[in-house]
């Protein structure tokens, strides 16, 4: 059998795919190479689906109220972040089971987003140059009490579960469809049923007769390594991108520096790197953030909810946070040789120095446009000198993908900044920060 059988067997059998894996792997073929199913789209199209940004500089948003109620908000909120630099919103949707080990999945007449809600947002998001992500998520209001979360469910009975969460993620890829939403995430954190890759490949599938644009689902930051055994790669090889909702514990004290900050995260970075390599997919970071709670890096899981302990308010230490994610994301590399670093943002500046191709770069501020070029304030990594390229020069050297920070509620507009502990950046310290950030990851060819 040459490989283009094998391919061929592995798009046409769902059965066997366990097996033609591993012969696959037998002639050195890898299935992260291989495109998903032809996507035979059933639903009416109401727009053609654009493609996603090269980086996604995103920020997820969860809505609660009926259509009338909130238009004015979520356009005063949207408005809030395209002011960020946010190029993508991921709209947040809650799912409820009645304890971890209920068996059903469902709407909840008041607390899961309307239809018409979820075209409203999408509407009033696309005509501001938004590209929306979709992403259902199991509410974990009955589980908190108990110590529990979503990822540690265990349905009585497994095929009850997925029939009735997979009717639902079916019913919402037919309404992404429709309404031209460019992403759609099937799941997030079910860690305890992710060994169940049959029925994940179905939800994929049945998503997919549904729906053409991106698909995806977020694993948790704890877990996200176990992605790359041969169980779960058969779940990843049929997804678009791969989430990681990305709350790593950063090993640095409170008052901790942006510079220490970054040095706490490469550990997780490299972690990244190695599933974005390995796996062959785009690779996004679904939920990162913290609260503005002194030292909260250390702990960014922990939801005010689940706290025992008094927490001083820090606006500070959530600052350093995004700033390291910042400097995280700022490195680029010269793209050509001979590359000439300018003392100013202009091609008549005087030449500071010339790049041979490959030296990395990392930027330093906001990009200026001068003569029809814009220009990006550098500093040469190995010799420290500062300068400006020109951006058709640099390519961007990012750990990931894209980066969806959560979150917000358009009440955290109104909300008094000095004294919230919450999740929220909406006039503090951090605000500016990400929106600086943002501004410099839309480098880009």
């Amino acid at each position: 059998m040459t490989k283009l059988d094998l391919i061929a067997s592995y798009l046409q059998d769902p059965i066997d795919r366990r097996g033609m894996l591993k012969r696959m792997a037998a002639v050195g073929l890898s299935v992260t190479g291989i495109s998903n199913y032809p996507r035979n789209v059933t639903s009416a199209v109401a727009q053609p689906m654009p493609s996603v940004p090269a980086f996604l500089a995103g920020f997820n948003v969860f809505i609660y109220s009926t259509p009338d109620q909130i238009k004015d908000r979520i356009a005063a909120l949207l408005d809030r972040l395209v002011a960020m630099n946010v190029n993508s919103v991921a709209l947040a949707i809650w799912v409820f089971q009645d304890g971890l080990d209920a068996s059903n999945v469902y709407k909840h007449n008041d607390n899961t987003v309307s239809d018409n809600t979820i075209r409203l947002f999408a509407d009033a998001a696309h005509k501001r140059g938004l590209t929306v992500m979709l992403r259902p998520l199991l509410d974990e209001t009955t589980f908190i009490p108990g110590g529990g979360w979503r990822g540690v469910i265990q349905p009585a009975d497994r095929n009850a579960w997925f029939s009735s969460y997979g009717a639902i993620i079916r019913d919402w890829a037919r309404l992404a469809q429709e309404t031209g939403i460019e992403m759609f995430a099937i799941g997030a954190e079910l860690v305890s049923l992710e060994n169940e890759w049959t029925q994940w490949v179905n939800i994929i599938d049945r998503t997919r007769e549904a729906y053409e644009g991106q698909v995806l689902y977020s694993f948790n930051a704890a877990a996200a390594a176990e992605i790359l055994t041969e169980d779960s790669l058969r779940f990843v090889s049929e997804l678009d991108f791969i989430g990681i909702d990305a709350y790593y514990p950063l090993d640095a004290p409170d008052g901790a520096s942006s510079g220490q900050l970054i040095t706490a995260w490469q550990p997780s970075i490299k972690q990244i790197q190695n599933i974005r390599r390995s796996s062959g997919k785009k690779t996004v970071l679904t939920e990162v953030g913290v609260r503005s709670v002194a030292g909260s890096f250390r702990q960014p899981a922990l939801w005010a909810e689940l706290s025992t302990v008094s927490e001083d308010v820090s606006q500070e230490d959530q600052s350093s946070y995004f700033s390291a994610l910042s400097g995280i994301m700022s490195f680029a590399s010269v793209n050509e040789e001979g590359v000439r670093l300018r003392d100013t943002a202009s091609v008549n500046a005087a030449i500071l120095a010339e790049l041979a191709r490959g030296v990395e770069v990392r930027v330093t501020g906001p990009a200026e446009t001068e003569g029809g070029i814009v220009w990006w304030p550098v500093e040469d990594v190995d010799t420290g000198t500062v300068g400006y390229v020109a951006e058709d020069f640099l390519d961007p050297k990012r750990p990931f993908d894209g980066l969806y920070i959560w979150g917000s509620h358009y009440d955290d507009l109104k909300a008094d900044a000095t004294r919230d502990r919450s999740y929220s950046v909406f006039d503090k310290l951090a605000e500016p920060v990400i929106a600086e950030s943002f501004n410099n990851a839309h480098i880009r060819k």
